[in-house]
């Protein structure tokens, strides 16, 4: 059984403050001023479906890497419309003891019900209900997961419960690995099948590499033995038969060599992992719901229908989700949790119609002659949170989203960068009023355009923050 270090001694140790009940790390690194704890010699990664009406574990899986945090968590953050939401996760033993994860699920809407239709701004998306991958530590006897929110209840923070199940063995997927669920430390034999709610059905049946006897589950191009220390872009494909691997593979490839190319990302590559995990469809392309064409592919992506009108550019939203087919998150989490680690998704589409989002993950026609510069623009939503940049309603903007758009048209978001930027630019984030930019152009508002000054900053505060970067990046003054 597993020793749990008595928290007062950890805490002793560490000068920091470990909340009551939280199981302690069995090791303790310092880098900089950052203290890193090692919770396990394996990994969990449990990928959760949500909604305003509760969580669903969709299925988790082991990983033979050790699990490693930070030893302070994030704070509690209450649920604001139109904001990401956080999502409290928490690995526990049903009698006390506890592993609390805080992440981010993405900008989700829970102000209607799961089935509603997305809120599509730009090339924004806002879903009622996605899913997101966490990592939490195999640690004996602990295989219950609570589910929780933060929400103002007469502006006072109240915490809301969302799900809470245990991690059966029906639940558990291989995920191409070496483990089966008698492998974890908290299996039970007895276990059988889970009388839990259902998650959302799949769009298709999953093809799989060894479906066809094709031992490639993926590729990574960065290092494979940093998958600890990079930020790993996964990118998820659809509408490929396996006919199309040899187009999957150049579309990942032109990808990652343009994204080499593009400050930020060139700058910053030695930071990141880009890796695509093999999935194949029945049939090649996407859903174009405003053209009545329903298509049998893995992932369920689809052109959404904001107007009746076949091809039209206010169409031009790709993304995932129930609509005229069913739902492929499900799918999407299985091909995720292929992979060795998970910290952003791009969802890689095989269709040449002009098109993409970014929401909780960030989306692309791959076979579109604008697709790398859409992809670049897509991630700055999904990844560092950028706003779009670009106008078209007439009528005055109410909110902004505080990074590289603002109400403020003295100092913006970016007081400091003023002096060299000049006075903030109106028009931003659709609106041509009331809304400001830092700069006349940008990649948030123009493809083919440089990132500006304010959204590289934030992309630095991105990849040297990132839990995975930080404790390992390179620090002033060192060697």
């Amino acid at each position: 059984m597993r020793t749990v270090v008595v928290v007062g001694v950890v805490a002793f140790l560490t000068g920091l403050t470990i909340a009551a009940g939280d199981v302690a790390p069995t090791r303790v690194d310092r880098h900089g001023s950052e203290a890193i704890g090692t919770w396990s010699d394996r990994t969990l990664q449990v990928a959760i479906e949500v909604d305003r009406d509760g969580a669903r574990v969709v299925a988790y899986t082991l990983k033979d890497r050790p699990y490693r945090r930070t030893l302070e968590p994030r704070s509690p953050e209450s649920y604001r419309d139109a904001h990401p939401v956080q999502v409290e996760v928490a690995l526990t033993d049903g009698a006390g003891a506890r592993h609390l994860r805080r992440v981010g699920a993405g900008p989700l809407c829970f102000e209607h019900g799961p089935l509603d239709e997305p809120h599509v701004a730009g090339d924004t998306v806002r879903s009622h209900r996605d899913s997101f991958v966490v990592e939490l530590p195999e640690l004996d006897g602990m295989d219950r997961i609570e589910v929780a929110y933060h929400r103002d209840e007469r502006e006072v923070p109240t915490r809301l419960p969302l799900d809470s199940t245990t991690l059966t063995r029906d639940r558990f997927d291989p995920a191409a690995g070496p483990f089966a669920y008698d492998d974890l430390r908290f299996a039970d034999a007895d276990s059988s099948v889970d009388s839990h709610r259902p998650v959302t059905p799949t769009a298709a049946t999953p093809l799989w590499p060894e479906d066809f006897a094709d031992s490639q589950i993926y590729r990574i191009e960065g290092d494979a033995g940093e998958v600890d220390s990079r930020i790993n872009i996964v990118i998820v494909p659809d509408g490929y038969r396996y006919t199309d691997k040899a187009a999957m593979d150049a579309h990942f490839d032109g990808m990652v060599s343009y994204f080499r190319t593009k400050t930020p990302y060139k700058e910053h590559d030695n930071f990141i992992n880009y890796v695509l995990v093999y999935a194949y469809s029945q049939e090649s392309g996407t859903d174009q719901c405003d053209c009545g064409v329903v298509l049998d592919t893995m992932m369920g992506t689809r052109f959404l229908e904001q107007v009746a009108s076949c091809g039209d550019n206010s169409n031009r939203c790709l993304y995932y989700g129930s609509g005229c087919d069913t739902s492929g998150t499900s799918n999407i989490t299985a091909t995720e949790l292929r992979a060795p680690a998970v910290d952003t998704t791009v969802v890689m589409v095989n269709t040449d119609r002009y098109g993409g989002c970014g929401g909780a993950r960030a989306v692309y026609s791959a076979a579109n002659g604008a697709a790398l510069e859409v992809a670049v623009h897509e991630l700055g939503h999904s990844l560092a949170g950028l706003a779009d940049e670009y106008q078209g309603n007439a009528s005055c903007g109410g909110f902004a989203g505080g990074i590289n758009t603002s109400t403020d048209p003295v100092s913006g978001a970016w007081p400091e960068w003023i002096a060299e930027t000049g006075a903030p630019v109106e028009g931003g984030q659709y609106y041509d009023q009331c809304i400001f930019r830092p700069l006349s152009n940008c990649e948030m508002r123009s493809l083919n355009q440089p990132f500006c000054p304010v959204c590289n900053q934030r992309w630095s505060l991105v990849y040297f923050g990132h839990p995975r970067v930080s404790p390992t990046a390179p620090i002033s003054g060192s060697s």
